[in-house]
């Protein structure tokens, strides 16, 4: 199994989109439905009547607004909490069509997070190296309180992917959604509390990328 820095994901992005011609939309749509899959397989068909969606504004929150995309054509109730609007293009355009399918969408809303079945935490992904302020980190540790499930999609947020360790606040996930593949932190022993279990999401990378960019364990 291999294992992905920081570095390697952005190259790995950088390569497929220019080297590969692959649009960076596309590759964020193969990790949504792949990830949409695996919460289907992994939730009660009854805690699909309330599944909040907690989205950042960067290409993290793109794929929470692609999964809700996803969710909800599964005839699940989904609610989108928005930390902040989304910035990057991709996030642009899965929130756009979020709010044209009409999921209900909100400011960030401490009760409506409370009263979840499932939490998907899409808020932060593996660029973030510095500590997690303001309202993400009351955010975080909401879901942490909460009783439900909490789903992260391709790390927990607050992780630093390189090293495995929180910076400051940290979703503590049942379950995370690895895209890619494995990170790099994942090896460290203290990343367990608050990743859960793994799956790893295929997002249509070449597999010559995986090759060139994964480090094996040591």
């Amino acid at each position: 199994m291999s294992f992905f820095s920081r570095e390697a994901l952005r190259a790995i992005d950088h390569d497929a989109v220019e080297q590969y011609n692959i649009p960076s939309i596309v590759l964020m749509e193969n990790a949504a439905r792949n990830a949409t899959e695996f919460i289907l397989n992994s939730i009660d068909h009854e805690l699909r009547e309330n599944i909040v969606v907690l989205c950042g504004g960067g290409n993290n929150g793109g794929d929470g607004y692609a999964v809700s995309r996803h969710l909800t054509n599964s005839n699940c109730n989904v609610h989108i909490v928005q930390l902040t609007e989304p910035c990057s293009s991709d996030a642009v355009v899965n929130a756009s069509i979020c709010r044209a399918m009409g999921i209900p969408t909100s400011p960030w809303n401490k009760d409506i997070c409370c009263e979840a079945l499932v939490l998907i935490d899409a808020m932060f992904g593996t660029g973030i190296d510095r500590p997690v302020q303001g309202v993400y980190e009351d955010a975080i540790n909401t879901c942490n309180l909460c009783s439900s499930p909490c789903i992260s999609l391709d790390i927990p947020s607050g992780l630093d992917c390189n090293s495995g360790k929180p910076l400051g606040s940290c979703i503590e996930a049942t379950l995370t959604i690895s895209f890619v593949g494995m990170k790099q932190g994942f090896m460290n022993e203290s990343a367990k509390k608050f990743l859960g279990d793994v799956l790893i999401a295929d997002i249509g990378c070449p597999i010559t990328l995986l090759e060139k960019y994964g480090n094996s364990p040591t």
